[in-house]
């Protein structure tokens, strides 16, 4: 057996190990990590952190086609079968969210369509101007960042200051 058949039986019996069926659905739940999606995550070797149901597809199918992604019939995040997985592009995968009621049509999650009505943070600075961040499509206020670093400075000295007493 050569060291790459060796390695991706490897990683098969370490990914079987992960998977719960849930009878009422069909869907395999991953008990493996998650992250803060629901997305299941598994090591791969020479590759890193790998989403698992990219790996349950990779599995079953083979190689994902450059510019498609793996998304999920069952619209369930920790489904890793690969029967309720299909190919399709970053577009199709919008397509499916806005026709199941995922997101609105301006293509923002309920909670962001919420939160993007606000004006100001829950400290009544404006969300507007410098004192207005934006990373990853989440607005943050710059006022309370520089608030919260100066409390995380001063729990920081406090700490060292009672560790050499």
């Amino acid at each position: 057996m050569t060291d790459r058949a060796r390695i991706a039986r490897v990683l098969e019996e370490r990914f079987e190990a992960k998977v719960m069926p849930e009878p009422n659905s069909g869907c395999w739940l991953w008990v493996g990590s998650w992250n803060q999606d629901g997305y299941g995550g598994i090591a791969v070797p020479g590759r890193g952190h790998e989403r698992a149901h990219r790996v349950s597809w990779e599995i079953a199918h083979g190689s994902i086609p450059l510019g498609l992604m793996v998304l999920h019939s069952c619209d369930t995040p920790p489904c890793v079968n690969p029967a309720h997985l299909f190919l399709g592009t970053q577009l199709h995968n919008m397509r499916d969210a806005a026709k199941k009621g995922r997101i609105n049509t301006a293509g923002l999650s309920r909670r962001n369509d919420r939160l993007a009505r606000l004006t100001e943070c829950w400290r009544g600075h404006p969300f507007s101007g410098d004192n207005l961040i934006v990373r990853h499509g989440n607005r943050f206020c710059r006022a309370c960042g520089q608030i919260n670093h100066a409390n995380s400075q001063r729990r920081k000295n406090e700490r060292r200051q009672m560790s050499a007493v």
